[in-house]
């Protein structure tokens, strides 16, 4: 269980990061999600520009909560379960409907530059049916340990297919709205999110489903 935890405390501490990691270089320029934040925050318009720095800050934020919630006794912690669950319920949301809107770009364009089919159906899918069940439990009066870690294990796989979103496809979009005339390369740092929050899922369901230990005999006095 202990090795479960410094699993997720790993995977947690990629996905804080990846925003400060170069993400993409192309002729000696490195692109960051932090500084592309930056970028669109000062160019665009305030309802987009919020959007977008929320979607290559958001990762940050999450990962730091992931973070706390595994030290020990942070995890049931009310204030920390619910700030999972809420994490967990807004990028659901997001990542839905960005797989909804690549979804239709692919049925009316299908063109070699959008992503794959099968991950923008991951992003519809998958965000539905991780946040669904992690509602209903929370809506049916489920706020136990198991709802907690469930929270905490979906949000680690939304993380990771924003994360491949963003390495496949949507850096090189947002980098080219900045008119660089390349994308570039996808760099090391591309590869943190996904694999920190592939971590994060995976330490929390071995914690999950780690086998119960066995009662000890309790000697009978007298016999």
């Amino acid at each position: 269980m202990a090795a479960a935890r410094w699993i997720i405390r790993v995977g947690a501490i990629l996905v804080f990061a990846s925003v400060a990691m170069p993400q993409r270089g192309a002729g000696g320029i490195v692109f960051v999600p932090a500084s592309l934040a930056v970028e669109f925050a000062s160019r665009l318009p305030a309802p987009e520009g919020f959007f977008l720095a929320a979607g290559l800050l958001g990762p940050a934020l999450a990962g730091l909560a992931l973070g706390f919630a595994s030290l020990p006794g942070a995890g049931p912690h009310p204030a920390m379960r619910w700030t999972v669950v809420i994490l967990l319920l807004a990028s659901s949301f997001a990542l839905a409907t960005l797989g909804s809107i690549l979804l239709t770009a692919l049925q009316a364009h299908p063109v070699a530059g959008l992503p794959s089919f099968v991950l923008a159906l991951l992003l519809f899918l998958a965000p539905i049916l991780l946040g669904g069940i992690v509602l209903a439990r929370v809506l049916g009066g489920s706020e136990d340990a198991v709802t907690a870690a469930l929270a905490r294990a979906s949000l680690g796989i939304l993380l990771a297919l924003h994360g491949l979103f963003l390495a496949d496809f949507g850096a090189p979009v947002l980098i080219s709205w900045l008119a660089v005339p390349e994308a570039g390369r996808a760099l090391a740092g591309a590869w943190a999110a996904p694999a920190g929050g592939l971590l994060v899922a995976a330490g929390e369901l071995i914690v999950l489903f780690r086998p119960a230990p066995a009662a000890t005999p309790v000697p009978v006095l007298g016999a």
